[in-house]
């Protein structure tokens, strides 16, 4: 016979929380990075053959790594997982160090429901549907979008550097990554090729 449910006292909500974030990754990241968070409504298709002619809905994480170097990051609304919002002057002064503040105990999750339910409720121009709009979020500014580890996301880096340099297009983060990896490739090639 089974025994009447009680209360558990051993499973607290920020257990709970940690299990809806495995396999999950944070962007930005790591802790402590946080971007600007913004909604997307991207217009869908213009062809009016087209068969899915609804708008698009995306997250954007704008990062700022230095004056000169920005990390903007697209996620689509069904790859999140959730998403935690923090006050910006907490953001600001957290750190690494074990006495120093821990947003993220303190921070506004929201979940992927929540941002459907602000789509339906937002008032977007009908006369502009082909127009992309963006959104800040009423639960906040900064903070962290979580996604699962096979997620796609758009990701953009910005970098200001010299006309010489971009007239060369001698600089490319991707390309250093692209380069490093095939070299990785071909030495685990074995043919040697």
């Amino acid at each position: 016979m089974a025994s009447k449910p009680v209360p558990s006292l051993e499973f607290s909500e920020g257990q709970a929380l940690a299990f809806d974030l495995v396999g999950t990754v944070s962007l930005p990241g790591p802790y402590p990075a946080t971007g600007e968070i913004f909604l997307i409504r991207y217009p869908g298709p213009t062809d009016p053959k087209a068969r899915d002619r609804h708008p698009r809905y995306y997250l954007k994480s704008v990062q700022h790594l230095s004056q000169t170097h920005t990390v903007t990051r697209f996620v689509s609304i069904p790859d999140i997982k959730l998403v935690r919002f923090v006050d910006e002057d907490e953001a600001a002064e957290a750190g690494w160090g074990g006495d120093e503040p821990c947003w993220l105990s303190e921070a506004t999750i929201v979940r992927p429901g929540e941002i459907r339910d602000l789509i339906g409720s937002l008032k977007w121009d009908p006369k502009a549907d082909d127009v992309a709009y963006e959104v800040r979020l009423p639960q906040g500014t900064r903070g962290i979008i979580y996604v699962p580890e096979n997620a796609p996301v758009l990701t953009r880096h910005e970098s200001l550097i010299s006309a010489a340099a971009s007239a060369e297009g001698s600089y490319s983060p991707a390309r250093g990554c692209a380069s490093i990896k095939k070299a990785q490739a071909l030495s685990a090639c074995p043919h040697g090729r």
